[in-house]
């Protein structure tokens, strides 16, 4: 029978284990290795709850993230270094050059000996007597002046070139070090890689299966580990950050615990095992080609154990998470080669059933469902307490504004087109929208352009910043041919990475609250999320249809993602682990706004209507149809008060319980971006683009267009 020891050295598993067990027992001696600690510990692990999990890989993506700052700090203090031994290097040839002409000049005055007998003869206040005058006092200067004169600049040449040499040596220390900080965030990003891993591997650990000594040994070991939880040797083994790097954004708060009573895990109807509902579907269809004797690609599906292991090309299965399990994946023709080969796809009732087992972490036996039952509606019972507590957005909004910005000439279209976006700064009068191939920073107050970023995909689809205002990012690309995403930094316009690059237009995306995660979607059906620190992909999330519209929540803990068949999918931003799929709309889902406290999520789309969902439980709040054809944006001004664009020229203006303020003038073309800038000197105005390419300004408390501008018009 294979185990998941295959995967895995099982003497440095014990190793880690027997250490973590020593460092939480706080310096007491440490008991005689023993088969019976081995299998405590063993328990202790397969027990620690995913919060522990979570604060492991939390520790080491801190760590990470900050040995990534280290470097790009060195890198930075490297370019200032080389920019100042360039200086005195050029100061210096500057200075050789002028002593090179000096000699040049002595020798051309020791070889003339014509004097003028006129200007000799002139009075010394005369312009010829004073040249006369001048040319005879520096011919008579002896050799021992002009060569000083030449040493003195020769020794700051010198001086000028050992500067530089000290400077281009500083620089490749400092690149030096950030290699250094480099490998060390590359090694903490592979660490997270193995932790996943494990973590996969302990979820399917049957421990009572482990033991092999005689009756009672296994609960005697239990015992003798109760002194070392687990979640203690998991918090010792993270990772310190370094002393010198800024700490992270603190997180909220977390809610009190749920009480336990109050818990209600699902029917144990609903639950599905391996055991009593999965095999059986594997046995008709899969364990021909999938069992130990025939485990084609590596995979065996005959056991629950193997089946967890997965097969020669990796991890098959992971639990809680169907989307990013390839067995789900293949069988259900989402992904090639589908399974079963050269065979139609297997029941929907079946696929679902596999779809829902692996969701509810994939138990062997129903005694592990229920447990794991019990784990998600606690789990869930804390979300929406945190929910209920969260008052508002962490972390402080910045007044940032374009300041440095490189000068980008600015590109002119034949004609206008349409503005297909816009964003407005959380915490500066700064707007986003669209130029030809550019992004275009626009001053909220008098609409003047401030800076023009280059976009290097074509047409800009999306335009959203960072919840901290410090981050700008576009999306978009020709469709059928390029397309991606750009994460700029707004202050000075510098890209801080390009991400989801693809042979087709990015048609969502979205940003954390302090730029950390990038999140695209498109047409290739699925929710891709990167990691702004090193651009590595994070995780993948699965879709029906084309992914039409992205938002994170301003609290860093969510991302939500809509479809063209309507379906909407809330996940947790750090993992991708579904909390909520929220159904309702009859067409595509083309816009998504988390209110400013991340309790409430809008949605908009093809069917015409407004809705709102609860996070703490994903139940409807309200829905409303206003609009007379497709609403195409959304955007919350405040707590209380949201905004809605669509293709019926309308902007409405909600209140937070679907109530509405009395209606705005239409603006005549398709709306396809509203902003709201909430800024004091902005506070009653809103900003909206259209299918023409004008951008409007509407003053909230007149209820009139103040103001329209043509961007991208040639104005003579």
């Amino acid at each position: 029978m294979r185990t998941w020891m295959s995967r895995c050295s099982a003497a440095a598993l014990g190793s880690l284990l027997v250490v973590g067990a020593v460092r939480a027992q706080d310096g007491a001696a440490a008991p005689a290795p023993s088969t019976a600690q081995l299998d405590g510990l063993l328990g202790q692990l397969a027990k620690t709850g995913a919060a522990a999990w979570d604060a492991r890989v939390e520790a080491l993506r801190a760590a990470a993230t900050a040995a990534t700052n280290e470097a790009a700090a060195h890198r930075k203090s490297a370019e200032a270094s080389q920019a100042q031994a360039k200086a005195e290097s050029e100061a210096a040839k500057a200075i050789e050059a002028e002593a090179g002409r000096l000699g040049a000049l002595r020798e051309l005055l020791a070889s003339m000996k014509f004097r003028d007998p006129a200007g000799q003869g002139e009075a010394a206040a005369s312009p010829q007597g004073q040249l006369e005058a001048a040319l005879a006092k520096i011919g008579a200067l002896p050799a021992e002046v002009w060569q000083g004169r030449t040493k003195a600049m020769l020794d700051q040449v010198a001086a000028r070139n050992a500067a530089a040499k000290a400077k281009t040596e500083e620089a490749a220390s400092l690149v030096a070090k950030a290699k250094e900080h480099d490998a060390r965030a590359a090694a903490l990003g592979a660490e997270i890689e193995k932790l996943g891993k494990l973590r996969e591997m302990v979820a399917g650990l049957k421990i009572d299966l482990l033991a092999t000594a005689a009756p009672g040994s296994a609960k005697a070991g239990m015992a003798e580990a109760s002194a070392a939880p687990a979640q203690a040797m998991v918090a010792e083994a993270a990772p310190a950050a370094p002393a010198a790097a800024p700490a992270p954004a603190a997180a909220p708060a977390p809610a009190p615990a749920p009480d336990a009573m109050k818990v209600q895990p699902e029917n144990e109807a609903d639950l599905l095992t391996y055991d009593d509902h999965l095999f059986p579907i594997f046995e008709e269809f899969c364990v021909t080609c999938h069992d130990a004797v025939d485990a084609e690609g590596g995979l065996d599906l005959s056991t629950h154990a193997a089946a967890l292991q997965g097969g020669g090309s990796g991890t098959t299965l992971r639990p809680g998470n169907p989307d990013a399990s390839r067995l789900y994946l293949l069988v259900s023709h989402k992904e090639k080669p589908t399974m079963p080969p050269d065979e139609p796809r297997i029941a929907a009732e079946k696929i679902e059933a596999i779809r829902k087992w692996i969701a509810q972490g994939a138990p062997k036996d129903m005694e592990r469902a229920k447990a794991l039952a019990v784990e998600r509606a606690a789990a869930k019972a804390r979300a929406a307490a945190e929910a209920e507590a969260r008052t508002a957005s962490p972390g402080e909004v910045q007044a940032v504004m374009p300041d440095g910005v490189p000068p980008v000439a600015k590109a002119y279209p034949e004609r206008p087109g349409a503005m297909r976006a816009i964003a407005a700064s959380p915490g500066a009068p700064l707007l986003a929208v669209p130029g030809f191939g550019q992004v275009l920073l626009v001053h909220a107050g008098d609409l003047r352009e401030v800076g023009v970023l280059p976009f290097p995909y074509g047409p800009v689809e999306v335009l959203t910043f960072a919840a901290d205002g410090t981050m700008l990012l576009a999306a978009g690309g020709a469709p059928g041919r390029q397309g991606g995403a750009v994460l700029y930094d707004v202050r000075t316009g510098a890209e801080r990475g390009r991400f989801g690059e693809q042979r087709d237009a990015v048609l969502s995306a979205g940003v954390s609250a302090h730029g950390e995660l990038v999140a695209v979607g498109g047409t290739r059906r699925r929710v891709e999320v990167f990691r702004v620190a090193d651009g590595r992909a994070l995780w993948q999330g699965a879709h029906d249809d084309w992914v039409t519209s992205i938002a994170l929540s301003p609290d860093g803990r969510l991302l939500a993602s809509g479809d063209r068949t309507g379906k909407l999918i809330v996940r947790e931003a750090a993992n991708g682990r579904e909390v909520h799929v929220l159904t309702g709309h009859e067409g595509g889902v083309s816009a998504l706004a988390f209110r400013p406290d991340s309790g409430l999520l809008t949605s908009a789309g093809a069917d015409r209507t407004v809705r709102a969902h609860a996070m703490k439980d994903g139940r409807e709040a309200w829905k409303q149809t206003v609009h007379g054809d497709a609403v195409l944006c959304l955007t919350w001004r405040s707590e209380d008060r949201l905004l809605s664009g669509g293709a019926d020229g309308r902007v409405v203006h909600w209140k937070v319980d679907g109530g509405r303020e009395p209606d705005l003038p239409r603006l005549g073309e398709w709306v396809y971006g509203v902003a709201a800038p909430p800024v004091a000197d902005a506070e009653n105005r809103a900003f909206a683009v259209d299918w023409s390419g004008r951008l409007a300004v509407l003053d909230l408390a007149s209820r009139k267009v103040v103001a329209e501008r043509v961007l991208l018009a040639v104005v003579e």
